[in-house]
């Protein structure tokens, strides 16, 4: 029955194939970004669910995808890349950033442009080819900043005392309820982890803009910036209104949710075996799994202890 299911899938995509290489494709296509996204798509809630909650931005999972689809077309010229001024972990942005890597490595084109950027969103513009900014905007402030919150002298007034037991001064999971402020081994490993994630932003900036690593660092310390004082730095290549973006570009950018139907699709996938992807999100106790993830009568097999997410 596999093979049946995969035949009938297999001849529909090769005629939508061989329509979608008859109709006419973009030359560029416009993908924005006005969240952080998630590692993964979220579970798809119920059918009739679907049409009373909106829908949430894409994942990276989801990015990826879309930007592989434009890279194996020969007539998309490249993605213009709207980055709406969110703020992006630096894990965010460094895989946002990967994702713009790929893309360029298949001979495409990026450019990025925002109304402005925070540290995250620049960060991921240095991937591309060519940074716009809306006139009036701003390259907001480039450095880093970490906040720590430590409640011991609030939980006094209130009477609560809390037994934390510690194996290693390393060991800084609970300091927030017994600490006052940060010892001296956790404030040097978080000072380890911000020089690490500063080195790693200035290194982004100075491949992106081509530069050194002391102009990179002098390009942070001196932000933010104006639309004309970025420029003027080369903080950005342009700026450009969205209305100008179809003169500079040569052609009208199509919106992805326009343009996703008359790319190609990735080929069925053949019956066989196949590994399972399961989210784990919340706290994991003991108990029978009130919602398993796999119906029982599933071909997959999955050797796990059984747990319910609370």
């Amino acid at each position: 029955m596999g093979w049946v299911v995969y035949a009938v899938r297999w001849v529909v995509w090769g005629a939508g194939s061989l329509l979608r290489r008859w109709r006419s494709r973009p030359a560029w296509v416009y993908i924005v970004v006005e969240a952080p996204p998630p590692a993964f798509d979220p579970p798809r809630p119920p059918f009739w669910r679907r049409f009373l909650t909106p829908r949430s931005g894409p994942s990276l999972r989801e990015l990826g995808a879309r930007l592989r689809r434009l890279a194996g077309d020969d007539k998309v010229q490249g993605l213009v890349l709207h980055l709406r001024p969110v703020p992006l972990s630096s894990a965010d942005a460094t895989a946002l950033a990967g994702l713009v890597t790929e893309l360029r490595g298949a001979g495409k084109r990026v450019v990025c442009w925002a109304t402005g950027y925070t540290a995250g969103t620049y960060q991921v513009a240095c991937a591309a080819d060519e940074i716009l900014l809306q006139p009036g905007g701003i390259v907001g402030t480039l450095g880093l900043a970490h906040t720590y919150l430590f409640l011991k002298e609030t939980l006094d007034r209130v009477g609560v005392e809390t037994d934390v037991i510690q194996v290693s001064p390393y060991k800084t999971a609970g300091d927030m309820l017994s600490k006052r402020t940060l010892t001296p081994e956790a404030r040097e490993m978080a000072n380890w982890l911000a020089d690490s994630e500063f080195d790693e932003r200035a290194a982004a900036i100075a491949g992106g803009r081509r530069i050194d690593g002391a102009q990179a660092r002098a390009l942070i310390d001196g932000s933010p910036y104006t639309d004309t004082k970025a420029l003027e730095l080369g903080a950005v290549d342009a700026v450009c209104s969205e209305e100008d973006l179809p003169q500079r570009l040569g052609s009208e950018p199509a919106p992805w949710e326009a343009a996703r139907r008359r790319f190609w699709r990735p080929r069925p996938i053949r019956p066989g075996p196949f590994v399972g992807l399961l989210r784990i999100e919340g706290a994991i106790v003991d108990g029978q799994s009130q919602h398993p993830p796999v119906s029982p009568r599933s071909r997959c097999r999955c050797f796990c202890k059984s747990a319910r997410a609370t």
